[in-house]
């Protein structure tokens, strides 16, 4: 998939707005790939942004976000 400027694939906690994983969508490969759709699976969202809106974000803990003891 080609696209226009800066845009990251990335795996956001619904419960502190952190994110898990961010991956730029020209170098995700067939592992994160298959992590992503885990992280669908357990309730994160996973959705497509800027690169900026990726970097605004704060590096959530998955262990405490899987286990909703992450901040809110």
């Amino acid at each position: 998939m080609r696209t226009e400027g800066k845009i990251s694939k990335v795996a956001i906690c619904e419960k502190c707005n952190g994110f898990i994983l961010a991956g730029h969508i020209d170098y995700i490969d067939k592992q994160t790939e298959k992590e992503f759709t885990e992280f669908t699976n357990e309730g994160f969202t996973v959705k497509l942004e800027t690169a900026d809106e990726t970097r605004s974000r704060e590096f959530a803990d998955y262990i405490k976000c899987s286990s909703g003891f992450c901040k809110n």
